[in-house]
């Protein structure tokens, strides 16, 4: 059973913005903005696999934000002030206003830079696969996107039918010695690594490792965090929803740390040392990353906000207020 908080009496509207009410860790800065935000530079490739080697950052953690999505509009949540702020729409992608899972946006990756990469059906052209999934690169002050790599079915998998959930980048160490490397799950299990510089999409494991298992997601989310782990959801022989922890090579759960009863996340993100979690149905809950205990933070928002998809930097502190 999930326990819920109370609101508090003084938060209120700001404009378009959601105000929440539970009572979230301090959050941390960014960051500096990336050089050019219309522009941002290509995910890293390929690298050779080691240990991590970046530090986690020091200190409790400051001001966020976390970015959180709906199928068309980007959003921004500020886990200390409680406070979920319209950003902008999505403008790249197919547009089907029912709102069904194979339209808009799917999930959302931020890089230790501040670059924000997104994965979603786009509006297609006559060269290209007509309303096919696409990794796109996201200017995060406005929500305009832009194509970075088709994904046909065939790129992804010989046999076809794979469809991303979700993105994240994963530190330097894992699949790059010295860069972040961008990183997808995808419905049934599959992990992938995006490699833009050479227009890549490589299969490279999956939750069940190279044999056959019982490990499959429906939210499909990923949050990878220098100092901690690389987090994800997934139903395993039990049925019911579970936080795991995944090898970031690989993708294969490392760790079942829980479980989250019925609660499916849409997205899943992370900041001072604390999980959240955003569902389709506009829920958010705080999360123990140590036991998969979730808390609700009660929004007041109109009655069709939804949410598919969260991503934050590597680099957010792993540490709580102080």
């Amino acid at each position: 059973m999930n326990a819920r908080k109370a609101a508090p009496p003084y938060l209120g509207f700001v404009g378009a913005v959601v105000l929440l009410s539970a009572a979230c860790n301090a959050p941390r800065d960014l960051g500096g903005e990336p050089a050019d935000e219309a522009e941002p530079a290509a995910a890293p490739g390929s690298g050779q696999t080691g240990r991590p080697v970046v530090s986690p950052p020091p200190g409790p953690a400051a001001d966020g934000p976390i970015y959180v999505h709906g199928p068309y509009t980007l959003y921004k949540f500020e886990p200390q002030k409680a406070v979920l702020t319209p950003v902008g729409e999505f403008d790249c992608l197919l547009s089907d206003m029912s709102g069904t899972a194979d339209s808009g946006m799917h999930d959302l990756a931020v890089d230790s830079s501040g670059r924000m990469y997104g994965v979603g059906k786009i509006r297609g052209t006559s060269s290209e696969v007509f309303n096919a999934q696409a990794i796109v690169s996201i200017d995060k002050q406005t929500g305009h996107c832009k194509k970075e790599l088709i994904l046909d079915d065939k790129l992804l998998d010989p046999q076809g039918g794979l469809e991303l959930r979700g993105l994240s980048f994963v530190p330097p160490g894992t699949l790059s010695q010295t860069e972040e490397a961008l990183v997808a799950l995808e419905i049934y299990g599959a992990y992938i690594q995006i490699d833009l510089k050479n227009q890549q999409a490589i299969r490279i494991g999956s939750l069940n490792g190279n044999v056959a298992g019982s490990w499959k997601t429906k939210g499909a989310d990923i949050v990878s965090i220098i100092g901690d782990e690389t987090y994800s959801t997934a139903q395993g022989p039990q049925q019911d929803e579970r936080l795991v922890a995944l090898d970031p090579r690989t993708g294969q759960v490392k760790k079942d740390l829980g479980s989250l009863g019925n609660t499916i996340f849409g997205g899943l993100a992370y900041w001072g040392g604390t999980l959240y979690g955003f569902t389709v149905s506009g829920r958010i809950f705080a999360v123990d990353p140590g036991t998969a205990r979730t808390t609700e933070i009660l929004i007041k928002a109109p009655a069709d906000t939804r949410f598919d998809g969260a991503g934050v930097t590597p680099s957010a502190p792993i540490l709580p207020p102080g």
